[in-house]
């Protein structure tokens, strides 16, 4: 491994019935395989029901030819992309509070 990126947040819905929150992280260029997951959830009202969902929904990275190119990854919660350049990502939360880590690991070649 050539090193490593790590990033935590924390969304709360205030009250609302549903908040998205969306972030993006930029970097050099560096093969990267990428973690998302949720660090913890609390409900506020657990008789009113709650969810949370992390998702990466885009990378961006340069291509073989030497273009920068975006691609939307659905929601998944790891990537692995040679030479990324920027990776997004959002949080949703319903009825509560939860907390997120992102990791983004760097090694010599990813597949």
């Amino acid at each position: 491994m050539d090193g490593m990126h790590s990033s935590t947040g924390q969304v709360n819905n205030n009250n609302v019935p549903t908040l998205t929150v969306s972030y993006h992280y930029e970097q050099p260029a560096l093969n990267t395989i990428g973690q998302l997951s949720i660090s913890s959830f609390d409900e506020d009202l657990p008789q009113q029901g709650s969810f949370v969902v992390t998702s990466f929904t885009q990378v961006q990275f340069i291509d073989t030819d030497g273009s920068t190119k975006t691609e939307d990854t659905g929601f998944v919660s790891a990537i692995s992309r040679s030479k990324l350049t920027r990776v997004d990502w959002e949080a949703q939360v319903s009825n509560g509070f939860t907390a997120w880590l992102l990791n983004l690991f760097y090694w010599p070649q990813v597949t």
